[in-house]
């Protein structure tokens, strides 16, 4: 009887927030992460004994792991010790910056006093000593996953108190946390003893290494972009973040590993040939990739040879690693555990074995689900358990079993987004990024590595190589930390000419990201996936809109409409689909009470729909922002029509205010075939 071998590949990492000038980490994101996401998904396999998997972490995350362990702490970490009435204003301005940064909803959301306290630091209130020890456990607890509440009485007594801690109880939850922490590796380690788990790894620092082999590999993926002028000169490097990764694996794994799932899936055949000539036995991609380099995923379900050498290429489904990434966090966990597997059943061939891989991260999603994402892992973990034709498996495994496809001659350069580079090269602040790190190389490239310290520098400057901080640069992402996450980027390579003593670059000194203010409009990229429900709930459902900041559109409108701060756009497969952000303080419900809202098309023809209150055919939803999809046939728009269109606001007797108020927005109606030729994360 054929058998789906279903492949979880679990992908682990974090850049490195070690400051080589300060021997500290400056973020705490390992250390929460460690004991939420990668704590529970061991625990979690734990229960589950049928259940096999692929951990995948980068090097740079093992050894932060490690560095909690041997008592090292985050700037977090040291903060929150201190005692709250000894606080200098400073660092309670630095403390009220990071103890609200959680899901509102799932963490945040779940205790009423952290709640409560949230409301009372967007007031700007002063926090007296108890808010202080409240806010700072409850920040703590929030951030453990909720299996260590299954097996640990005295945290869960704890965190259903919720409030009124002592200073006692917020240090005996610290200590909680790096006993997790010290706990950590061991656990995997357990697991892959045991057999129940592969063990692989990314390149050291999590680099795209297809850019640092050849920063011509973007033209390839992109022809329209423009590289860093840096060709081949970081090729040694992407050398040393694999050698560097193999080893260490293998140090703290007891054995090398096979397989690599290159930083942020990306690859060409310059990196891939580097990857089997350091005896990696595979490595992982998007299936889109395989798409690019056949000109098909009619063999998506089987292992490829890859080039010249014996590596094999695995391609992970997109709609199901999707599915678990992006979208089951809005349904009932049960109803997706039963749909992700019925999908399984539906690729489920009675004539001959199939390998389906889904690769995704292991950490940031399950802060979207209910229950941090353990009720739907149970449900999905149990129901794989007890099925007669699925079995879930290592990579390893999978490749043993199920019988190669064709080889693949040249592989395509890109990454799982867009199956290009542009998130990490394509954008004026990357190339300025990327400057500053050729720049630097330069100089280090002129001084003996046996010279003291010339080695550490090196060291940072392949931390500063990292994918993390190129995320981050360009308009394609934004959080609250860019400002951390520039200046981080930027003290690396400023450490590397400490190190080295080389000068530094004039341009350390200013940051990399810039806010733009004379690119209001961004255009749609791709089609998108959007649940219209009212609710913020990550970047990557509209990362591939459309944006328009409303910035210059208050003195033009005189105040109309304010309230908004920005819009989004875009299409899905049949429907054109709009965001509209409020600012900060504004109620959405009172701002579009009594408020009717239309789209009006001028291209291909002249149409309106009602998009609030809706008309038939029209959904939307408002709660934290607005949303809403319009059904494109109505509005005359076929695949691959343009569409150019506007919003009006409509209030009573009033005259109705345009948005935009001198222009259009366009957007481009997707093509028949749009889901095998452009998708976005």
């Amino acid at each position: 009887m054929p058998t789906t071998y279903l492949v979880f590949l679990w992908h682990f990492h974090q850049p490195s927030y070690l400051d080589a000038a300060t021997g500290k980490l400056v973020m705490p994101w390992v250390r929460l992460h460690g004991v939420k996401d990668y704590t529970g998904m061991a625990m979690l396999l734990d229960e589950f004994p049928a259940i096999r998997c692929t951990a995948n972490f980068s090097p740079c995350l093992l050894d932060q792991i490690l560095a909690y362990g041997e008592g090292a702490q985050d700037a977090l970490l040291a903060a929150v010790r201190l005692p709250p009435e000894r606080l200098s204003m400073e660092e309670r301005r630095y403390l009220r910056r990071q103890v609200f940064l959680a899901h509102p909803q799932n963490q945040l959301g779940v205790f009423p006093r952290y709640a409560d306290l949230h409301a009372k630091e967007r007031a700007g209130a002063e926090f007296s000593v108890q808010d202080w020890l409240d806010v700072e456990t409850l920040h703590a607890l929030a951030w453990i996953h909720p299996c260590v509440f299954e097996k640990d009485a005295e945290l869960d007594r704890l965190r259903a108190r919720g409030r009124s801690f002592t200073l006692e109880d917020r240090d005996r939850v610290l200590v909680a946390q790096l006993r997790l922490m010290a706990e950590l590796l061991p656990r995997w380690k357990r697991l892959r003893e045991q057999g129940r788990i592969e063990l692989s790894v990314s390149p050291y620092y999590h680099p795209i290494l297809p850019l640092l082999c050849d920063f011509e590999s973007l033209r390839r993926a992109l022809p329209v972009s423009s590289p860093p002028p840096l060709g081949r000169a970081l090729a040694p490097d992407a050398e040393a973040h694999v050698i560097r990764a193999r080893r260490r694996g293998q140090e703290l794994f007891g054995r090398e590993p096979e397989g690599c799932w290159p930083s942020e899936g990306s690859v060409s055949p310059e990196a891939c040939e580097l990857l089997d000539a350091q005896g990696f036995r595979w490595f992982a991609t998007d299936e889109e990739i395989l798409a690019r380099s056949v000109g098909s995923t009619q063999e998506l379900y089987r292992p490829h040879p890859v080039g010249d050498g014996a590596i094999l290429g695995v391609f992970r489904d997109r709609t199901l690693s999707n599915l678990i990434g992006f979208t089951y966090k809005t349904w009932n966990p049960q109803d997706a555990a039963a749909d992700f597997v019925a999908r399984l059943e539906g690729l489920h061939s009675a004539a001959e074995d199939r390998l389906v891989v889904v690769a995704l991260d292991g950490e940031n999603p399950w802060e979207h689900f209910p229950g941090l994402g353990v009720p739907f892992l149970r449900a999905l973990y149990q129901r794989l358990s007890a099925h007669p034709r699925i079995r879930t498996a290592t990579v390893g495994e999978g490749i043993a079993r199920v019988a190669p496809g064709a080889r693949i001659p040249r592989i395509w350069s890109g990454s799982w987004i867009n199956h290009d580079f542009a998130v990490w090269a394509g954008h004026e602040e990357d190339r300025r990024g990327w400057e500053l790190v050729g720049r630097v190389r330069e100089l280090l490239v002129k001084r003996d590595r046996a010279e003291a310290n010339v080695e550490r520098a090196w060291e940072c400057l392949y931390q500063a190589e990292g994918s993390d901080w190129f995320w981050w640069f360009g308009d394609d992402f934004s959080s609250a930390q860019d400002a951390e996450f520039d200046a981080l980027f930027r003290r690396h390579v400023g450490n590397a000419c400490r190190l080295a003593g080389v000068d530094r670059p004039e341009a350390l000194a200013h940051p990399v990201k810039r806010r733009r203010r004379d690119s209001l409009v961004r255009m749609p990229r791709s089609t998108l996936e959007v649940v219209i429900d009212g609710r913020r709930s990550d970047y990557f459902e509209w990362i591939g809109a459309g944006h328009y900041d409303l910035a210059r559109e208050y003195g033009a409108l005189g105040g109309e409409i304010a309230y908004l701060s920005e819009a989004w756009f875009g299409c899905d497969g049949s429907r054109l689909l709009i965001r509209l952000d409020f600012r900060a303080g504004v109620d959405p419900g009172e701002a579009l009470k009594g408020v009717e809202v239309r789209l009006v098309t001028v291209h291909p023809a002249a149409n309106a729909l009602r998009i609030h209150p809706p008309e038939p055919g029209v959904e939307s939803a408002l709660e934290e922002i607005f949303e809403a999809a319009c059904p494109l046939a109505p509005l005359g728009a076929g695949a691959g029509t343009d569409v150019e269109f506007y919003l009006l606001f409509r209030t009573g007797s009033e005259p109705a205010a345009r948005l935009p108020a001198l222009a259009s927005l366009h957007v481009k109606a997707p093509a028949e075939d749009h889901h095998k030729i452009n998708w976005q994360v």
